[in-house]
């Protein structure tokens, strides 16, 4: 049951970078072609849900939508004419891992996460395992 429940949340962060990049893309056409210089520029204005910003499997998922944190590592510097499959969001490395308690957790996310979801500048969005 672990197992679909990790595949639920890497489904739903999935639907979070997609949403993400309309709101990017949508941000570049209003800008000359020019993605912002940080993600968190999207919100209020193009994101109205902090939510989108937090990975359902973050290890502080509580502590993200609290504090507005950003589950995703955000790549400035691209615009709409960049390569389309460069890679300008990704989720942090231990978002999405078989999970454990306490440090054998941070440990066993370390050593055998599954992977991560990324985000093109097309706005497509990838699965890529560990390891690529």
């Amino acid at each position: 049951i672990p197992r679909v429940t990790e595949r639920g949340r890497r489904n739903s962060c999935r639907h979070n970078l997609e949403q993400i990049g309309l709101a990017l893309r949508t941000y570049a056409q209003d800008n000359d072609g020019f993605f912002p210089q940080g993600i968190e520029q999207l919100y209020p204005t193009y994101i109205g849900e902090v939510g989108a910003f937090c990975c359902p499997s973050d290890s502080d998922l509580y502590s993200q939508i609290i504090n507005c944190h950003i589950s995703y590592t955000y790549i400035p510097g691209s615009t709409l004419e960049s390569d389309p499959k460069s890679i300008i969001l990704k989720d942090n490395v231990d978002n999405h891992a078989s999970h454990h308690k306490g440090i054998r957790r941070l440990i066993y996310k370390w050593r055998y996460g599954e992977g991560i979801n990324v985000l093109c500048v097309n706005g497509s969005v990838e699965w890529q395992p560990r390891g690529r």
